[in-house]
């Protein structure tokens, strides 16, 4: 059976690389983009790095998997090793995290996207089933020219201040209700060695308030941009924010070599979806979650 091995701060560039790899390989339908591990590390993780992943070598000393343990167990696995006995190591691996962090969890899911049959079958063999909502994926190409970003009035857009940043964590619990962090949880994702200011943009009312937000990360490898997370205050929703947010992210990773920039959302998210849309983007991939009920 093969070992997790803790990620530790020496095994970042490890990560990085394989993380990069990964997406030379599947594009916009990799597991995950970098800009997903940094916000996964840094903002949405509660605990300290050494426990927030672990991965996983063959043999030869070659790293074939990464996994993050969570409310949604991500993993990141080599083609060739998706479906094999190390792939059951790390979902073993899962279960028994799961329960060490939460005594009374019953289901576990795991976030996947089944480009290849032989993946959604190795889980189905394994007890997990389809979850009833999933994800899609969005890119849009940077290679063409772009439309200006413009706010109705009353609004400005720019790059976080640093004294933006508890008005940009009380919009991010009110954008997504359910999911509370704190000043310091984003002040931490901040200090992270793939965090660019100039890409972290919010639109501020006339109060000066954080209204809509929307970050931007950029895999310099290849050339392309995650937009991770975006929203906007219940109140100022509909008013095109985030279109003009992104719209601006999108010509700031441009002018840093992007040649690509992707986006993510939920598959029921109609609104969303069609603010992308507006932006450039198309959907080039489903993301379904699986679940699993977990024997008490």
């Amino acid at each position: 059976m093969s070992q997790a091995v803790p990620l530790t701060h020496d095994l970042l560039p490890t990560l990085r690389d394989f993380i990069f790899d990964q997406w030379r390989i599947d594009g916009a339908r990799s597991e995950m983009h970098i800009g997903d591990v940094y916000v996964t590390l840094y903002f949405v993780a509660e605990s300290d790095l050494e426990d927030s992943a672990a991965l996983w070598y063959d043999r030869a000393g070659e790293l074939q998997g990464v996994a993050f343990p969570g409310l949604t167990f991500d993993m990141v696995i080599r083609p060739e090793s998706c479906a094999s006995p190390l792939a059951e190591d790390m979902i073993a691996w899962a279960i028994s995290e799961a329960k060490r962090r939460n005594p009374d969890i019953r289901r576990i899911h795991v976030q996947r996207r089944p480009r290849l049959r032989e993946r959604v079958l190795f889980l189905e063999d394994l007890g997990f089933r389809r979850s009833a909502t999933g994800a899609v994926a969005l890119e849009r190409t940077l290679c063409e020219m772009l439309r200006a970003a413009n706010l109705p009035p009353g609004f400005t857009f720019r790059a976080l201040h640093i004294g933006d940043v508890p008005s940009r964590v009380r919009a991010f619990v009110d954008a997504f209700p359910g999911e509370p962090k704190l000043i310091a949880d984003y002040e931490r994702l901040m200090r992270c060695d793939g965090y660019e200011h100039s890409l972290d943009l919010v639109a501020v009312d006339e109060s000066d308030e954080v209204a809509a937000f929307c970050s931007a990360w950029f895999d310099r490898v290849n050339r392309v941009g995650l937009f991770e997370p975006v929203g906007t205050c219940s109140r100022y929703r509909r008013m095109g924010l985030a279109q003009a947010l992104l719209l601006e992210g999108l010509q700031r990773l441009k002018q840093l070599g992007a040649t690509s920039a992707v986006i993510r959302a939920r598959n029921n998210n109609a609104a969303a979806i069609a603010c992308y849309r507006k932006c450039g983007f198309s959907i080039v991939s489903d993301t379904f979650g699986f679940e699993r009920d977990i024997d008490i």
